[in-house]
């Protein structure tokens, strides 16, 4: 899956979505939003690259993958997906998956990565 990063950005910026509305004049604050939100099933080029240039940030930046967590098989997978979320610094994806490491790994690499996820998003 294919998420993008508008809201994270947002925030390690301190801007807000109005902010960027009223500098982005063919930009409504609703499709901002909808974007930030993840809520949209497509964002057009235009909007992508608008986005970029007033962000100072690359399309790779914007964007990020996810790999689909509820095909994962077996625990090596659980625990690579685990390890991308947190290395990453997606904290709801990373706490999807340490349910997911908690249902398919073993006591003790469950227990390092919740030790793991601690360390990153502890007071986040």
């Amino acid at each position: 899956m294919i998420k993008n990063r508008l809201s994270k950005i947002l925030s390690e910026k301190n801007l807000t979505i109005s902010r960027v509305a009223n500098d982005i004049p063919d930009l409504s604050r609703n499709t901002i939003n909808s974007i930030a939100n993840n809520k949209t099933k497509m964002i057009q080029m235009n909007t992508v690259n608008q986005s970029c240039q007033y962000l100072e940030v690359t399309p790779n930046e914007f964007f990020m993958f996810i790999p689909d967590y509820k095909a994962l098989n077996n625990s090596d997978d659980a625990l690579d997906s685990f390890l991308y979320a947190c290395t990453h610094h997606e904290k709801s994806f990373a706490e999807s998956m340490l349910i997911d490491v908690a249902n398919n790994c073993s006591y003790s690499d469950a227990h390092d990565a919740l030790d793991d996820y601690l360390a990153e998003f502890r007071g986040k």
